[in-house]
């Protein structure tokens, strides 16, 4: 009987042509979606972690200009918005999340190209590569998820 349950649920499983009817794609296509997405995400993430170490706030037009304590206080605390957005991206049953997830794929190329225009700044302290790697691993996630997401 067992084995007569286990046939009957396997032929329930969802098959790769089936749409997924949020997202208008395939489950499989949604799996590589997501996939890029969430590397995007912890790339992201990580290079936020750096950022705090390479004392970003120094580049940052509004925050340059703060004592050094109080910027770095501010960096901080910024974040924590920050986050809280990118995590209700990730929120599949909301209308409006598919399409903040492309803005966020957008935001990672857009966020490259100003740490490759800032390269050269004096307070600019990314040269590591495990810097390098988190921004350019970003970019490169960001630019997949645009290409699988667009596609559909």
């Amino acid at each position: 009987m067992l084995l007569t349950a286990t046939r009957w649920w396997r032929g329930l499983r969802p098959r790769v042509l089936l749409k997924c009817p949020q997202h208008k794609q395939t489950f499989a296509d949604y799996r590589v979606t997501l996939t890029f997405y969430l590397l995007l995400l912890g790339f992201l993430l990580t290079h936020e972690l750096d950022a705090v170490a390479c004392r970003e706030w120094r580049l940052l037009y509004v925050l340059r200009v703060l004592p050094e304590a109080t910027a770095r206080t501010a960096f901080i605390a910024l974040h924590v918005p920050l986050i809280a957005a990118l995590a209700w991206t990730t929120a599949a049953a909301h209308p409006a999340a598919a399409n903040a997830r492309l803005a966020v794929a957008a935001f990672a190329l857009v966020h490259a190209a100003l740490h490759y225009r800032l390269r050269r700044a004096p307070a600019y302290e990314f040269h590591a590569p495990l810097s390098i790697a988190l921004i350019a691993g970003a970019a490169l996630c960001g630019a997949a998820y645009l290409v699988v997401a667009l596609r559909a």
